[in-house]
C-alpha cells in the first residue's frame, strides 16, 4: 500500500502520466484514507538514472525523480515516435526510431522494471506497516497471455501463394517451394484460407484458449489487392465463414484497418460500423494492416472512432517492446500533453518478423523467440500479446508453420497464464486501476472503493492473501 503525498505543480502533465504507470505495473494499493499508517511516496528525490539516485527509501517513505519520470513517460508515451517525420516504404516510423531500440532494450518490458523497482522500496519501508498489493490478473493468475490473428487472406488466395513462392525463390529455399507447389495443388479445396482458421481455432480449443481476430473491412479493388491491402469483401460468404468460425471458437473480433484508414477521414467509423454489421458483435478494438500507423495521428482518428484500444504497437521487423511495457496503458498524446480515453495493447511477438524481415524460415525458432518473451512478460507480471497469421499453413507457403503453433499453445498452456482476449485484459485493468483503500483498519484488513470488484485479491509481501471489503463508492 502506498498513498501518494500532494503532488507539486512543477510536476508535468508527461511525469503525472509516468508515475500512473508505474504504479499500475506495481501493484501497489493506493491509499485514500488520511489517517492510515503507510508507506508515502513523495517527490524529493535526486536527478540520477541508478536506483539510489531516482528512487530513495526510508523507513516509512519512497521519494521518486521527476525525471525519471519523464524518461518513463517518454518511452511509453512514444514522444519521439509521435514528432518524427521519418517513415519506411509501408508509411510507419522505423524502429530504429523508437527509444527502446536506441537503447538496446527492445527485449525488455523497462517501465515494469522500474515499477518492480518502486514495488521493492515500498516493501521495504513498509517495515511494520500494513502493506498490500493488488493481484496483477484474476483467478490467482500471475500473467496473462493474449493471442490474436489478423485476417490477411480469405479470396484471391491463389496470388498470395504465387507472392510466397517467389519469396522462396529469391531466398533459394527451392526445396520449401517445392512443397508448397505441391500443398497448393493437392489440397486447393476447401480454400486453405478457410482450413487454416479452422486449424488455429482446434489447436486453441485444446488448451481452452479464445483469442482475438482482426478482420479487414473494405472494398477490395485490384490495385488494393495488388498492394496487400483489402483482400476480400467482408459480407461475402467466404468471409462470412471465416468469422462464424472465430465467433464459435469464443473469439473477440476486431478491426484491420486498412490503408484508407490513414488518408480517408472517418474511414475508421465506416470501417468499424460495417464490421460491427457484418459480425454482429460489438467492436471495440482495432490493430492497422500491416502495422501501418503514424503514432499520435492514427490514435486521435481511432479514439473519434470510438474504439476502446489499439492492438498496433509492435514493430514490425524485431519482437519485443515497443513502449516498454507488458500491459495496456492508456495512450499518450504527445501534442496535446493528455492522455487519451484509447488503451494502448502492446504487441510482444508476431510471427512473420523472423519470417518476412529477418530471412528466418524455421517456425521452431519463431516459436522459441515467442516463447522467451512470454517468459519475460511472466516474470514481470505482465501480459504477453501475440500474433499468429492463421494464412500460416502449407498450401500458403508455410509447410510446419501449423504445427509449430501447436507447440506454442501448449508450451503456453503449460506456463499457466491467464488466456484472454485483447477485450478481456483492457477490461480487467481499467477496473483495477480504480481500486483504492478508503481505510485501513488496525487489523490490516482494508475497505476499499471500488468500480468493480469482480475478480479483484489482495495480498501481502510474503504472498499472503489481506482481508478486504467493498464499499460502494461515492
Amino acid at each position: 500500500m502506498i498513498r501518494i503525498a500532494p503532488i507539486p505543480e512543477s510536476v508535468t502533465p508527461l511525469e503525472r502520466y509516468a508515475l500512473a504507470l508505474l504504479l499500475d505495473a506495481s501493484g501497489l494499493l493506493q491509499v485514500t484514507d488520511p489517517a492510515a499508517r503507510v508507506v508515502e511516496l513523495d517527490f524529493a528525490a535526486g536527478q540520477g538514472t541508478a536506483p539510489g539516485d531516482w528512487l530513495v527509501m526510508e523507513e516509512g517513505r519512497v521519494s521518486i525523480a521527476p525525471s525519471m519520470l519523464s524518461a518513463v513517460g517518454s518511452i511509453a508515451g512514444a514522444t519521439t515516435e509521435q514528432q518524427t517525420s521519418a517513415a519506411d516504404r509501408r508509411g510507419r516510423v522505423p524502429s530504429s526510431v523508437n527509444a527502446q531500440v536506441v537503447a538496446g532494450t527492445a527485449t525488455e518490458p523497462t517501465v515494469d522494471l522500474l515499477a518492480a523497482a518502486l514495488r521493492a522500496a515500498a516493501t521495504q519501508a513498509a517495515s511494520n506497516r500494513p502493506f498490500a498489493l493488488l493481484s496483477p490478473w484474476p483467478g490467482g493468475h500471475s500473467w496473462a497471455a493474449a493471442l490474436t490473428h489478423d485476417v490477411d487472406v480469405i479470396s484471391w488466395w491463389p496470388l498470395f501463394t504465387a507472392l510466397r513462392m517467389a519469396e522462396l525463390g529469391r531466398r533459394g529455399k527451392l526445396g520449401t517451394l517445392g512443397t508448397v507447389a505441391m500443398e497448393a495443388f493437392v489440397r486447393a479445396s476447401p480454400p486453405p484460407a478457410l482450413d487454416g482458421i479452422r486449424t488455429v481455432c482446434r489447436q486453441e480449443a485444446r488448451f481452452g484458449i479464445r483469442s482475438t481476430w482482426f478482420f479487414l473491412t473494405g472494398t477490395p479493388t485490384l490495385s488494393r489487392i495488388l498492394a496487400g491491402d483489402v483482400t476480400y469483401r467482408i459480407e461475402e460468404p467466404p468471409a462470412q465463414e471465416a468469422l462464424r468460425i472465430a465467433l464459435e471458437a469464443g473469439g473477440e473480433i476486431g478491426l484491420h484497418g486498412s490503408f484508407q484508414t490513414g488518408d480517408v477521414p472517418d474511414a475508421f467509423a465506416t470501417e468499424r460500423a460495417r464490421l460491427q454489421r457484418a459480425s454482429g458483435q460489438a467492436v471495440n478494438g482495432v490493430r492497422q494492416h500491416f502495422l501501418r500507423m503514424r503514432p499520435g495521428a492514427t490514435q486521435e482518428r481511432m479514439d473519434a472512432a470510438g474504439f476502446q484500444y489499439d492492438a498496433t504497437w509492435g514493430f514490425a521487423d524485431i519482437n519485443g517492446f515497443r513502449l516498454g511495457l507488458a500491459l495496456p496503458a492508456p495512450a499518450w498524446d504527445a501534442a496535446s500533453a493528455s492522455e487519451r480515453t484509447l488503451e494502448l495493447v502492446p504487441l510482444t511477438w508476431m510471427d512473420r518478423v523472423q519470417s518476412k524481415y529477418q530471412g528466418n524460415e524455421d517456425p521452431s525458432s519463431w516459436i522459441a523467440q515467442a516463447l522467451a518473451l512470454a517468459d519475460t512478460c511472466r516474470d514481470a507480471g505482465g501480459l504477453w500479446c501475440g500474433l499468429w497469421h492463421p494464412n500460416l499453413t502449407a498450401p500458403l507457403g508455410f509447410p510446419g508453420a501449423p504445427e509449430a503453433y501447436a507447440r506454442l499453445c501448449e508450451q503456453l498452456a503449460q506456463r499457466m497464464p491467464w488466456f484472454c482476449t485483447i477485450n478481456e485484459a483492457v477490461s480487467w485493468r481499467q477496473r483495477r486501476r480504480t481500486a483504492r483503500a478508503v481505510h485501513v483498519h488496525d487489523s490490516g484488513a482494508v475497505t476499499l472503493s471500488a468500480s468493480s470488484g469482480e475478480g479483484l485479491a489482495l495480498r501481502d509481501a510474503a504472498d499472503r492473501a489481506v482481508d478486504f471489503e467493498l464499499q460502494v463508492a461515492a
